[in-house]
């Protein structure tokens, strides 16, 4: 959210208004993140039977995927930022979409099934 934060300056968007904007997307989407997070379960463990152990394996998944898309994405739009120095809208855009996507749902989907999975939550769901 900081690299954001500092292209949205570039273009003359002050910080305190960038703030309340990644702010504001990031409070909404990690929501419906977490309201979603039960359907995606259900979609990758292909079973709608909540256990410990496959919340877990499902939140390892999540993580998985969001480090990976973190792992490749960033550094091409770091180099077509900082190297090429492209720096417009469009690339603000196209950064807070793979933000938006890579950090307040996938990864707030494995936060939410670490905090399903806790033993006192269990119950519950039955």
């Amino acid at each position: 959210a900081y690299e954001i934060l500092l292209l949205g300056e570039a273009l003359g968007i002050s910080i305190i208004r960038m703030s309340v904007i990644i702010t504001t997307i990031e409070v909404l989407v990690e929501f419906m993140a977490s309201s979603l997070t039960t359907r995606a379960y259900a979609i990758a463990e292909q079973t709608e039977v909540l256990t410990t152990r496959k919340l877990a394996t499902f939140a390892l998944g999540t993580y998985l995927a969001s480090n990976a898309i973190g792992l490749l994405v960033y550094p091409i739009l770091g180099a077509v930022i900082h190297i090429a120095g492209y720096t417009s809208y469009a690339t603000l855009i196209t950064l807070t979409l793979v933000w938006i996507f890579q950090y307040p749902s996938v990864n707030q989907m494995g936060d939410q099934a670490v905090e399903m999975a806790l033993p006192h939550w269990m119950p519950t769901f039955k």
